[in-house]
């Protein structure tokens, strides 16, 4: 089994029975849309896309399972950055994201879907809020294609409110 295919089953199982808003879509699929919205950038992108809410997300995970299971050290170290720690500011943890290579650009990748399947219970503020962090993720990455999938999710939605 290729390393890629490896690490996408492992967090397939770290993951499973975890959902997205509103309890019914896997939140496997999740971790899937943002591979894809980075899938024209080499692999160590789609690794850290598809691992940048296993530490977060997954009771009892570790750096070191990822390093275990093949995950160099300078993925892990951008999966590290995509983690929020609990009392963090976003312009503390945008701080961390955005001097990561990887990390700015998954992140951009992530909220372009976050934005796609925004919670049920958001109102416009905290859209609007959304928006804005989304706004500022968009000035930190540097990838032209990530960026044209975010900032047209970032258009859409103001369209909805």
């Amino acid at each position: 089994m290729k390393r890629l295919e490896k690490i996408i089953e492992f967090v397939r199982n770290a993951h499973d029975g975890q959902t997205r808003a509103g309890g019914v879509e896997p939140y496997f699929n999740h971790l899937k849309r943002v591979a894809q919205n980075a899938s024209h950038l080499p692999e160590s992108f789609q690794i850290v896309a598809y691992c940048h809410d296993y530490l977060e997300d997954v009771e009892g995970a570790h750096s070191a399972d990822l390093l275990a299971l093949g995950v160099s050290v300078r993925e892990v170290k951008a999966i590290n950055s995509l983690t929020k720690r609990k009392g963090e500011s976003f312009k503390e943890y945008a701080a961390r994201f955005g001097s990561s290579e990887i990390g700015k650009v998954i992140k951009a990748a992530d909220r372009a879907d976050n934005l796609l399947s925004k919670h049920p219970t958001w109102n416009n503020k905290k859209i609007m809020s959304y928006i804005k962090q989304a706004e500022l993720i968009l000035s930190l990455s540097n990838d032209l294609k990530v960026n044209n999938i975010l900032r047209s999710r970032i258009e859409a939605t103001k369209k909805m409110l």
